[in-house]
């Protein structure tokens, strides 16, 4: 049997050899695929999200997995939140909310960035954005400026940062070094 064209013929099917082809790109594809998903997983994630109405203001505290970077753009009656390299829920309930300060409150993925756009009742709000904790990000969105944060003294910013570390990875014993013994009822009631 002669076939035509440079190949030889190897003894396998040319169906068999095409399936091997067709693996081999497969395979290729899948790798590039693990490729994305390592991208992606370096993203910050937006975990939770608590609103509280003081007096003169409301607090918005976005609690995310690790620390990244923002960006501020104010306009009229609204103040757009930009989380770079970030994704999460929309939290589509606090679309609705509304108080004395906030007409609601939008969260959209832009590509690898959150925006939080937030609807105020105020054509030119004052805005405060606290950055003080890792992976804490606290806005403060009112009237008028709240008291000022007290300045960190220079030099103890390390102990800030351990202790928000100590506050979120400390993992208590399973068994406790002073022991509990439970005190008698009957001794308590009477006394002596």
């Amino acid at each position: 049997m002669k076939f035509a064209g440079p190949f030889k013929h190897t003894g396998l099917p040319l169906a068999l050899y095409f399936c091997r082809c067709l693996a081999g790109a497969g395979l290729l594809i899948l790798c590039l695929l693990d490729a994305a998903e390592a991208t992606a997983q370096e993203l910050a994630r937006l975990q939770r999200v608590e609103v509280g109405q003081q007096v003169s203001s409301t607090r918005l505290d976005l609690k995310l997995d690790q620390a990244t970077t923002y960006t501020v753009a104010e306009s009229a009656n609204r103040i757009r939140l930009t989380l770079k390299d970030t994704d999460g829920p929309l939290f589509r309930k606090l679309n609705t909310y509304i108080d004395s300060h906030i007409s609601g409150i939008r969260f959209s993925q832009r590509g690898k960035d959150l925006q939080i756009t937030i609807g105020t009742r105020d054509a030119a709000p004052c805005l405060r954005i606290m950055d003080l904790a890792e992976g804490i990000l606290t806005v403060n969105v009112g009237k008028e400026k709240g008291p000022a944060v007290p300045a960190i003294v220079p030099g103890r910013e390390l102990i800030l940062h351990g202790t928000a570390r100590l506050v979120t990875d400390f993992d208590p014993p399973l068994k406790a070094e002073i022991p509990f013994v439970p005190t008698d009822g009957s001794a308590a009631e009477g006394g002596c």
